[in-house]
């Protein structure tokens, strides 16, 4: 594992360990790297196998990850550890938390399009809530990364809307490069941030949710990037917002905050090989 994602991880479990809090981390690895243990293809398989009902052990989370589409656990271009998911056209993978989250969480991932200027609608990551049935109306934040190298952002009402308009931020990832995309949420007041590479997208007013969601506890990335062209997944990061440890009682904000600002820092310009 890097170095730094090895202090900030260690830092947040110390945090939320300390608070009862939630963390729960996605490696996609096997011998080195985020959940890596001894175990042969534990708590992945890496050698380009399906994604489907693998993780099994990873803390945090309610089960295995779930797909649709035939996305697989690859060996090589990953951004960290022994290995990485790889989604090519439509594929989608999803998984639940243990919990909701609660107060004001930061749900980060590193991510890579092999080109831009692909078939298909390219990448759209959701945060939903699974007690709704409603297509739609289980989604919270929405964001998406799209064939002409731009980011996008749902700016929701709470309506559900089946066809929203995604607004451009002008912001921008890099073919063959993995990206850091953050966002935090607040669950009180219903609001988002969205972060690149450590850079937040200035909105004045931060973002709404896309639906009228109860709780919020799965993540979900829809792939749509045509084949020849593929994206990888990794380093999936959900974690209390250290003023949100604030709020029971744990004194380190400042400090988490630096060695959080750090590693999007340290880890904007990784790169991945296709």
């Amino acid at each position: 594992m890097l170095p730094r994602l090895m202090i900030v991880v260690s830092f947040f479990l110390a945090l939320a360990s300390s608070a009862n809090a939630q963390i729960a981390m996605a490696g996609f690895n096997d011998a080195s790297g985020i959940n890596s243990n001894p175990t042969i293809n534990s708590p992945y398989n890496i050698n380009n196998v399906s994604l489907n009902g693998q993780g099994v052990g990873e803390p945090g989370w309610a089960s295995a990850w779930q797909i649709g589409g035939a996305p697989t656990i690859v060996n090589t271009g990953m951004f960290e550890g022994d290995g990485a998911a790889r989604f090519q056209n439509t594929a989608v993978g999803f998984r639940v938390l243990q919990n909701p989250l609660a107060g004001i969480m930061s749900i980060s991932l590193r991510f890579m399009i092999s080109a831009t200027g692909f078939s298909g609608n390219g990448i759209n990551f959701y945060v939903n809530d699974t007690t709704d049935i409603n297509q739609t109306g289980r989604v919270g934040p929405q964001w998406s990364a799209r064939s002409n190298g731009h980011f996008y952002v749902l700016d929701g009402i709470e309506d559900g809307a089946v066809s929203p308009t995604l607004v451009d931020t002008g912001m921008l990832w890099t073919a063959g490069v993995y990206s850091e995309v953050g966002i935090e949420v607040n669950m009180v007041t219903r609001r988002w941030d969205f972060y690149v590479n450590g850079v937040k997208y200035n909105d004045p007013n931060q973002m709404g949710f896309r639906g009228n969601i109860s709780q919020l506890d799965e993540v979900r990335w829809l792939n749509e990037v045509g084949a020849p062209n593929f994206s990888l997944l990794d380093a999936v990061v959900v974690v209390p917002e250290p003023s949100s440890l604030m709020l029971t009682g744990i004194g380190f904000l400042v400090a988490g905050r630096r060695v959080f600002r750090s590693i999007r820092g340290f880890c904007h310009n990784r790169r991945g090989q296709p």
